[in-house]
Parts: C-alpha cells; structure tokens; sequence
C-alpha cells in the first residue's frame, strides 16, 4: 500500500502544477484581452470628444449665420426701407389712392377673416 501511496503522492503535484499553470494563462489572457478592451474604449471615447467639439464649433457658427439672416430680412422687411424703394421708383409699388384703401375697424373674428360688420367700404 506504500507504493500506491507514493505513486499518487507523486503524480497529483505534476497535475495541480499543470491545472495551476492552465488557471494562470487563462487569467493572463483575460487580462490581456480587458485590458486591450481599455485602452480601445479610451481611444474610442478620446476619438468621440473630439468630433462633439467639432459638432459644437459649427453649430456655434450656424446659429451665428441664423442670427445675422435673420437680422437681414428683419432689415429687408422694414417699412421705411420699402416706402424709399417706392419713392425712387426701384419697384413696380405704387402707393394707392385714398379711395381705394379699405378700412377695418371693430374687427370680429370669423374663421381667418377679420370682418367688420358694415364698416367695410368696397371703393375699387
């Protein structure tokens, strides 16, 4: 029974060595693979603020080009502006006779229509 003994004795520290070292190599590589994980996420995430910022400077410049068209129409749109253009004769406006303005007061809302119930003058 000695014998049997040693035999086992001396063949479990070669199979414990072998499951240890299989235990270990899996472990480097998990490490290795999460760590390359890591540093790719990192890239990834370094990678992706830059392109926001960038995102950012141009929407920072399109709503600059917004505010100044709108200020432009704003501008194009004013009265006195129009009034000079019909002055000096850039357009085909003409100012319209007196008789021909029609009049709206007392307005009472009927579906889009503001309609005055006999104030309105059709003096074409």
């Amino acid at each position: 029974m000695a014998r049997k003994k040693s035999r086992r004795r001396s063949s479990k520290p070669g199979k414990r060595f072998f499951a240890r070292s299989i235990r270990l190599g899996v472990v480097i590589v998990l490490a290795i693979v999460v760590s390359f994980a890591y540093v790719w996420l990192h890239i990834q995430t370094v990678r992706l603020g830059y392109a926001i910022k960038k995102e950012e400077g141009r929407l920072k410049l399109y709503g600059e080009r917004s505010d100044a068209l709108k200020l432009k129409v704003t501008r194009l749109k004013a009265p006195r502006r129009i009034e000079r253009l019909v002055e000096k004769g850039s357009c085909n406006f003409v100012i319209p006779d007196e008789r021909r303005i029609v009049r709206m007061s007392g307005r009472r809302r009927i579906g889009r229509l503001a309609l005055t119930k006999g104030s309105m003058r059709h003096n074409l």
